[in-house]
């Protein structure tokens, strides 16, 4: 995550943040919507 030898996990966690989540959203969107599509066709 953050690289830094002895930092606790939950302090990586906290230092992450909420910034790697709209592009989790935007993927898991991504292939639901694909998904979708393979099953309409």
């Amino acid at each position: 995550m953050t690289g830094v030898p002895g930092l606790p996990r939950s302090a990586q966690l906290k230092a992450l943040g909420n910034g790697v989540v709209p592009q989790q959203a935007a993927q898991a969107l991504r292939m639901l919507w694909a998904r979708f599509w393979d099953l309409a066709a």
